[in-house]
């Protein structure tokens, strides 16, 4: 399963930027990014691959694909053999093209002979390539549809690792546990929601409009599942980074949670689709239409009421018709517990969005994923010539 991708794809202008500034580069068009090295403002991906910005955007890929390596590089005996598979295959194709290998000591074989690939770091792998060698085994790396690429993020222990969302699993009645956990994530443990916040409140503007910060919500959440390619986020280990990475890009794509002080109410859909869309863009990430629907398609499944479900014969206590909303609220406290005593804020935002939730009835939630589905229907329709 591929990760979902966020490309530079043209799109209808959504959000109104305030600042008016011309790229640094070609003086003609107004910037949408700026460079996190030298901090020129650029409009696209063309120029800020020009080149007369080739100095920072080579040095930018490169960190960024050395970065990656470490990170994400392949812990098995047979994933590092798949790289040095790789390394032989660029080195043998770099041989026909051009005169970097030479025959006092850049051979790689012979500099691999004495390395033990079941312990050795990939990146001391990728050291005894020569500079020439590297930065071209860089490029080839850092273009996913380049064949050596593909035969890396194809390794079978890749595969294995990535886990599809929970909620597009086929669950067993009666409990959370999918069929075909080897593919899709096991949906995570509903929270405990105290009782003191689902008591019935009287109906306000406030309340209504606390709905659409639950969809944009659901939509982060969709985002950093499908980012991360795990599922579900609360299984990652506090020592993983992508547990960290998951934490941020949530704190990123919603900051009205993490933010202590912000009292931030959406009051429409097409509000949230906005403002989501806006900070996806602040960090570079710029989705496309096609993209962006799959998440709208997450929270409309997310937020769409399920058949009551008893859980306990006993007291006759019946799950919520919000109960996946409310799975999905509860995967991100999981995931943010334990965490630092300055997100405490955090964890209570979330009770009370879960309880919320908890109390919402069956024509609420209707309406409220019809609005999302629409959205979607809206964002798939071609424009009006």
């Amino acid at each position: 399963m591929n990760r979902l991708k966020f490309d530079l794809k043209t799109r209808p202008p959504i959000v109104e930027r305030p600042d008016k500034q011309l790229c640094g580069i070609c003086r003609r068009q107004v910037s949408r990014y700026t460079c996190p090295t030298c901090n020129l403002p650029y409009c696209t991906l063309t120029c800020f691959r020009s080149e007369a910005h080739s100095d920072c955007s080579e040095t930018f890929y490169r960190k960024e694909i050395e970065t990656d390596i470490k990170t994400a590089a392949p812990k098995s005996a047979e994933g590092r053999n798949r790289m040095l598979e790789m390394l032989r295959s660029f080195e043998d194709e770099n041989a026909e093209e051009s005169d970097v290998l030479t025959d006092d000591g850049d051979d790689l074989a012979r500099k691999l002979k004495d390395i033990n690939l079941d312990e050795a770091d990939p990146n001391v792998i990728l050291s005894m390539l020569s500079p020439p060698q590297r930065e071209s085994f860089l490029k080839i790396i850092r273009d996913p549809s380049n064949e050596l690429a593909q035969q890396l993020l194809s390794s079978p222990e890749l595969q294995q690792d990535r886990r599809r969302p929970w909620w597009e699993s086929s669950m067993l009645e009666g409990d959370e546990t999918p069929v075909d956990s080897d593919v899709f994530g096991v949906p995570p443990k509903m929270m405990s929601i105290p009782q003191a916040l689902t008591a019935p409140k009287e109906a306000s503007e406030s309340n209504s409009h606390l709905m659409y910060n639950i969809v944009a919500l659901c939509l982060a959440y969709a985002y950093v599942t499908r980012r991360l390619s795990w599922s579900p986020l609360s299984a990652l280990k506090t020592t993983d980074s992508d547990h960290t990475v998951a934490r941020d890009l949530l704190s990123q794509i919603a900051p009205f949670l993490t933010d202590r002080k912000s009292t931030l109410l959406f009051k429409s859909v097409d509000s949230v689709v906005t403002y989501v869309w806006s900070m996806l863009e602040a960090f570079s990430d710029t989705p496309s239409s096609e993209s962006f629907c799959v998440l709208l398609s997450d929270a409309t499944t997310l937020l769409r009421p399920q058949p009551v479900v008893v859980i306990s014969q006993d007291d006759d206590a019946d799950s919520p018709v919000s109960r996946w909303a409310l799975l999905a609220i509860s995967d991100i406290v999981a995931l943010f517990t334990p965490g630092p005593s300055k997100l405490k804020h955090v964890l209570l935002k979330l009770n009370f969005y879960a309880a919320h939730l908890y109390i919402q009835n069956n024509n609420i939630l209707t309406i409220v994923a019809e609005e999302i589905r629409t959205a979607r229907l809206k964002m798939q329709s071609p424009p009006l010539a």
